[in-house]
């Protein structure tokens, strides 16, 4: 059991953790970590290939508990994050500027004063591990969502050849997620490997130290960084299946979202940002010897959406809400619902309408035009206006009294919503078309 620790109280007035400690052992391919916070045992976290693996060596099990060890550390924005073993700088570099973007996009959703953590290990000279695999092939991260389905497709337009991993990892959603990815996978024959992620623990040590988490329906259970660890796992697959490429689905309004605060400039996605996307490839390519990028990482949600709207056979196989069905209550059902009615059509099964009142994520959405810090907000603003034209929100005072706004600035939003935008993790002469297979 997590109880509340420490001496340093942050601008929330909760005390701060001042050291969290992680320690592993394996056994074949399945590692556990124990956690310490201010020198107390709190429990245990662990990931378990559930195919058929070889034992882990002692540098992915490395990366793999310092993984752990930066997410549980921001989760409870420890000042130290103490990793007890010896760690290159070409290692070193990447995590510690991890853990400072992580700390500020945490900051950042908890509403608090940004707050600093170190990440503590002794270090060693060690060189970078050999380029490996085909680069034919990748890794995808594959929830059972549309951005996993966007990027197999954009995947397999470029030509290579996708094995998909995917993690029982979201608390709220674990058997939807399941059921989606065995189904998309087996429609769209994809060969798919299943990890399984015992961290109960990080759940309890966010509901202690965070207010805005786990709070349905506004406030996902998904802890922030949670990739770090996925896409290490996934590093470990590639190099076993012959992979130069590991891969998760960040569209471009994840991918390039940053908000300032005060003199500071926060990329408000965290591994899923442009910067968060470098890292990650940075701390691979170092420990493990493959590249990360995003396929999709050129273009919009908006344009994403678009393109798989049209297939409306395949939203009833799809998982994409946050609390293990189409709720139609949290954010990006009613984001979703909004812009599937500007493109015409019905294909989502939400379990009710997310664009009836009362509904507490539409009324902060309709109230989010005003503020363009908030998520997807072009597609958002462009969304709300455009049905509002067709007669849907007559009663929403922030629309009628921006109305004159939003003429003006539309076609600027509806060029940044359809454009396709470059980026330099992508292989040489990548293509982000999204047609589906």
């Amino acid at each position: 059991m997590v109880e509340e620790a420490s001496r340093i109280v942050r601008s929330d007035g909760r005390r701060r953790v001042e050291e969290l400690t992680i320690e592993y052992h394996t056994v074949r391919a399945e590692i556990e970590c124990d956690v310490l916070i201010d020198g107390k045992d709190v429990g245990t976290v662990g990931l378990r290939f559930l195919d058929e693996h070889s034992p882990l060596s002692q540098a992915e099990a490395e990366l793999l508990t310092a993984s752990f060890g930066v997410v549980l550390g921001q989760m409870c924005l420890a000042r130290n994050i103490r990793l007890p073993f010896h760690m290159s700088s070409r290692l070193y570099t990447p995590l510690s500027s991890l853990v400072g973007l992580l700390y500020d996009s945490h900051c950042l959703t908890q509403q608090i004063s940004l707050l600093a953590g170190t990440l503590n290990a002794p270090r060693r000279d060690a060189p970078a591990a050999a380029l490996q695999g085909s680069p034919t092939k990748c890794v995808l991260l594959w929830s059972g969502g549309k951005d996993a389905l966007a990027s197999l497709n954009v995947l397999r337009n470029n030509g290579l050849s996708v094995h998909g991993v995917h993690f029982s990892a979201n608390f709220s959603s674990i058997s939807a997620e399941r059921m989606a990815a065995d189904d998309l996978s087996s429609y769209f024959a994809m060969p798919l490997e299943h990890v399984q992620i015992e961290w109960d623990l990080v759940r309890e040590i966010g509901n202690l130290y965070a207010t805005h988490y786990d709070r349905f329906p506004l406030q996902n259970t998904i802890p922030h960084g949670r990739d770090l660890i996925l896409m290490a796992a996934s590093a470990i697959i590639a190099r076993r299946v012959g992979a130069q490429f590991v891969c998760a689905g960040y569209e471009y309004d994840l991918w390039s979202k940053q908000v300032h605060r005060g003199t500071r400039t926060v990329w408000r996605h965290d591994i899923q940002s442009e910067r968060g996307g470098h890292l990650l490839n940075e701390l691979l390519r170092a420990a493990i010897g493959v590249q990360f990028f995003s396929p999709i990482a050129g273009v919009t949600e908006f344009e994403i959406l678009r393109t798989l709207l049209a297939h409306s056979d395949i939203w009833s196989h799809l998982h994409s809400c946050f609390w293990g069905s189409w709720c139609g209550m949290c954010s990006k059902c009613v984001r979703y619902a909004i812009t599937e009615r500007v493109f015409g059509v019905r294909s989502i099964p939400f379990a009710v309408d997310p664009l009836v009142l009362p509904n507490v994520a539409l009324e902060l959405s309709l109230n989010s035009i005003n503020d363009s810090d908030t998520p997807f907000w072009e597609e958002l603003t462009y969304g709300l206006f455009e049905l509002y034209h067709k007669g849907y929100f007559n009663d929403a005072e922030a629309l009628r009294r921006r109305e004159t706004w939003y003429i003006g600035v539309k076609d600027e939003l509806y060029t940044r919503l359809t454009s396709v935008f470059d980026d330099d993790l992508a292989p040489p002469g990548f293509s982000y078309a999204l047609g589906m297979l």
